[in-house]
């Protein structure tokens, strides 16, 4: 019985990335007020070779003390993480961190050719950029599922509802490296009582700001505009929602919206943000 209280079972684990936007919005949202958070401090993979779950290295001196990774994968995985770098900077024309201390992030000089190659695969499939770079066996489960993260099979990745671009992939790969060092060495924080408290959270910040905090699966939005006005009770509002829970012609009105990524399609009459990368993906 004394050990009980040592484990947490969640039925949806979800990490959080460090560095995203998720993260970003529950600081500005003052969630640490309504929950607790705790920094990942190791992801394992189970090594077949050796039979047992490993460590995953995730800096240069992990990489190069690793056992599970021969000199040769050591010195590929290294330079690999260290191009993604680049390459991400390259695709999505931005600057270098200049207070990063990532061994990743340190200036490298991609051979023009190469560079050229990889910009022409950018939107075909991933594995096409790994025969590029000399990725193959081992070293293509550990980049693929473990740092990409990525939730389905390599067969599953070639299909339309799955389809994995290079530029998608190197942006998963480029996700993990600047997530790290913030908290932990690892990229990840979790909330200490189970991912349900995310929501929990929010609608508690979403209370206070006075805005609506949608659970219901039936209210079936079918749009949000930008409208800045007060309500019959004089309350301000920002935003109008077509919902089938109010008459045709009437609709809800609130402060604050709070969204994931399905719901972009709906926003109507205001700057929409670039988010246009892999919908449905929360971290």
């Amino acid at each position: 019985k004394s050990k009980l209280r040592g484990f947490n079972i969640d039925l949806q684990p979800r990490f959080l990335y460090s560095s995203s936007l998720t993260v970003t919005k529950m600081i500005e949202a003052g969630m640490d007020k309504y929950m607790d958070f705790r920094a990942i401090n190791g992801v394992f993979f189970f090594d077949n070779d050796s039979n047992k779950f490993l460590k995953m290295p995730v800096n240069k001196g992990e990489i190069f003390a690793s056992g599970a990774l021969s000199l040769i994968e050591k010195r590929k995985l290294f330079k690999f993480l260290h191009t993604c770098t680049a390459i991400s900077r390259f695709m999505n024309n931005s600057e270098a961190d200049i207070n990063s201390t990532s061994d990743f992030d340190k200036d490298l000089k991609i051979d023009d050719d190469l560079m050229k190659q990889i910009v022409e695969v950018k939107t075909e499939h991933f594995t096409k950029f790994l025969d590029l770079m000399g990725i193959s066996g081992k070293l293509c489960n550990l980049l693929l599922f473990v740092i990409a993260n990525y939730n389905f099979n390599l067969e599953d990745s070639k299909q339309p509802t799955h389809f994995l671009t290079t530029q998608h992939f190197v942006n998963r790969i480029e996700k993990f490296i600047k997530s790290m060092g913030i908290h932990s060495t690892y990229p990840y924080l979790y909330t200490n009582y189970g991912t349900s408290d995310i929501p929990q959270g929010f609608s508690r910040a979403s209370a206070v700001n006075g805005s609506i905090f949608i659970l219901n699966p039936d209210l079936n939005l079918q749009e949000i505009s930008t409208e800045q006005g007060e309500d019959a009770e004089g309350n301000k509002f920002g935003y109008k929602l077509k919902t089938n829970m109010v008459p045709e012609k009437e609709h809800m009105t609130t402060e604050l919206v709070v969204l994931n990524k399905d719901y972009v399609n709906l926003l109507h009459g205001f700057e929409q943000a670039d988010l246009s990368v892999e919908p449905k993906t929360l971290l």
